[in-house]
C-alpha cells in the first residue's frame, strides 16, 4: 500500500473517531444513543473499519494487528458508554468519557497506534 493512501485513510479515521467523544457526550446529555449499541460495537461499521478489514494487503503491515485491536477496543468502549446511557447510568457513562475513563483511554491508545503506523512508513 502506498504511504500516501495509508496516511490519508488514517487522517480520516482520526478525525471521524475524534468526533465520537462529542456524539457520546451528547448522548449523555440527552439520554439517547445516536445509533444502536450493537452497530457501534462492530469494528467494521465505520468507514475506517470497513477499509481496514476490507483491504487484504493491510494484513501484511507490521502495525495492522495492533491497530485492529485498538480500533475494536475503541468501538467496544463507545458501545459501553451508549449501553450505560440506555440503562440510565449516566454517571457511569460520563466517567468513561472523562480523563482516565475507558472510552478516553481507548481513544487515546487508538490515536497513538494510528500515529505510529503512519510514522513508521
Amino acid at each position: 500500500m502506498h504511504p500516501t493512501e495509508l496516511a490519508a485513510q488514517i487522517r480520516v479515521a482520526l478525525a471521524s473517531h475524534a468526533m465520537w467523544k462529542h456524539h457520546l457526550a451528547n448522548a449523555v446529555l440527552t439520554g439517547r444513543a445516536p445509533r444502536p449499541v450493537e452497530e457501534v460495537r462492530r469494528e467494521d461499521a465505520c468507514a475506517f473499519g470497513a477499509w481496514l478489514l476490507g483491504v487484504p494487503a493491510l494484513r501484511a503491515e507490521p502495525d495492522f494487528g495492533e491497530v485492529r485491536r485498538m480500533h475494536a477496543s475503541f468501538h467496544e468502549a463507545a458501545a459501553l458508554v451508549l449501553s450505560r446511557v440506555q440503562e440510565g447510568q449516566l454517571d457511569a457513562a460520563r466517567q468513561a468519557l472523562d480523563e482516565g475513563g475507558a472510552f478516553e483511554r481507548s481513544s487515546r491508545e487508538l490515536h497513538a497506534a494510528l500515529e505510529r503506523w503512519v510514522a513508521r512508513r
